[in-house]
């Protein structure tokens, strides 16, 4: 593996709407290291085994976002693979603005 280069990752946890349904928010990210190796068939993150990275989560490197669609285990090595999923637009946090007077 080459490099690792640090990687904001995001894990989503569903709040109660009040009217009977869940919406999706993002919580403070925090920094993980791996690679991103993307290929014509697939996208991988390789991580640290002992990174916890789950299905669902949401990543973002080198002003991409990512969706991990899956997760892969190997018991004898030192890095595991988890197959990515590019979404559109990458995380922006919101800024405020005031209106000019």
């Amino acid at each position: 593996m080459g490099p690792r280069h640090p990687i904001t990752l995001y894990r989503p946890s569903k709040a109660d709407s009040g009217r009977g349904t869940f919406t999706e928010t993002l919580a403070d990210g925090r920094t993980i290291y791996g690679t991103i190796e993307v290929h014509d068939a697939e996208t991988m993150l390789i991580v640290s085994r002992f990174t916890d990275v789950l299905p669902e989560d949401q990543i973002v490197a080198d002003g991409a976002l990512y969706r991990v669609s899956g997760s892969f285990w190997t018991m004898q090595a030192t890095h595991k693979r988890i197959p990515l999923v590019r979404i559109e637009r990458p995380i922006v946090p919101r800024t405020y603005t005031t209106p000019e007077s």
